[in-house]
């Protein structure tokens, strides 16, 4: 029965009826084409058998979890998220490290403890010649149209005065590139600042954004057409309803999908050092429940959800199949794909 040996108080209710409505299907199936038992047709009969019988599973499965949505009446608020790198396989396969750094300081990349941390590979003693960002692009994303309108969300730690890393601002990039291009999302915790920039020209601007050090953050990251938002807040409260920063611009439309970490130009630092986690999509307009970001809802996400079930209740984690946001991936998240079921609308891009 494929994922649905993870739901077994469903399985049992049915098991029986679905005996029976498989034999009579098997028995019209038969009749339908002529062929009888110990007939010189047995071989053909056994392949035909074989795949209805696969069909009719592979339906069963889709019905049965559309029947629970229509008795449980769903009506949980659903989000779709294409996950980037969760940095769990310690590498940064797919990852371009941007920069020609001659012969500054070298720079550190390291996901080795599940995060990607960037860096610098000794503290600073003199400020740092501009631009001092050490950064990364997520390829792929240029690659494909559907990330060219959306909103990427990151996590993020703040850094502490007594680590030295208290002064080390975020970036993340929207249809950027190595060159500065595209846009950014600047963070910069130690002067309570959130902006957004078009290369270098800044778009929208906050100085009263409240940080605390050490502490987590989650920061979403839209560009939907010509319309760009920025929303940032600590890792363990709720995603506030309205994005702090909001800006309009057109010049960009495609490109990857990048962060960074930087200290200002008059800023000795000392300690250069962000590290970043659990980096997602999800692309415009919204599709609930597209987990591999293939724009259709389909069994390949119900089965991601099935692998997944039972996953810890951590909501720090942010789990991409937590559908529901309960913190935990179970039956909500079942349900929550069959709702969903079918073709996503057209990405904006390709509209």
């Amino acid at each position: 029965m494929g994922p649905w040996v993870r739901f077994p108080g469903w399985v049992a209710l049915t098991n029986s009826r679905l005996a029976c409505q498989e034999r009579a299907v098997r028995i019209e199936y038969r009749v339908a084409l002529g062929v009888r038992q110990g007939s010189s047709s047995r071989a053909l009969r056994v392949r035909i058998e074989q795949s209805l019988f696969s069909a009719y599973t592979q339906s069963m499965m889709i019905l049965r979890t559309i029947a629970v949505v229509l008795l449980l009446g769903f009506t949980h608020t659903l989000m779709a998220a294409c996950l980037i790198d969760d940095f769990d396989d310690r590498d940064d396969d797919g990852w371009i490290r941007c920069g020609d750094w001659g012969d500054r300081k070298t720079p550190v990349w390291d996901p080795s403890d599940g995060r990607y941390c960037l860096s610098m590979s000794e503290p600073l003693k003199a400020p740092p010649p501009p631009p001092l960002t050490i950064a990364a692009e997520w390829t792929k994303t240029g690659e494909q149209s559907v990330y060219a309108n959306g909103c990427v969300t990151v996590d993020f730690q703040a850094g502490t005065e007594e680590a030295g890393t208290w002064n080390t601002h975020f970036v993340i990039g929207l249809r950027a590139d190595c060159k500065h291009g595209g846009y950014k999302a600047m963070l910069g915790p130690s002067l309570g600042r959130i902006s957004l920039y078009r290369r270098l020209e800044l778009l929208a601007d906050n100085l009263d954004t409240t940080f605390e050090q050490g502490e987590h953050y989650r920061a979403e990251f839209c560009a939907i057409g010509s319309q760009l938002s920025l929303n940032v807040w600590p890792r363990s409260q709720p995603k506030p309803e309205s994005p702090q920063l909001r800006a309009e611009n057109g010049l960009y439309t495609t490109g990857n999908i990048g962060i960074g970490v930087f200290v200002q130009n008059d800023n000795r630092g000392p300690i250069v050092k962000g590290c970043f986690d659990n980096i997602r999509f999800d692309p415009a307009p919204s599709c609930a429940s597209d987990l591999n970001c293939d724009r259709v809802v389909d069994s390949l996400d119900l089965r991601l959800v099935a692998d997944a079930w039972g996953g810890d209740a951590n909501c720090a984690s942010s789990a991409a199949e937590d559908i529901d946001s309960n913190c935990a991936v179970g039956f909500g998240d079942a349900v929550a794909v069959a709702k969903s079921w079918g073709t996503c609308p057209t990405p904006l891009s390709e509209q």
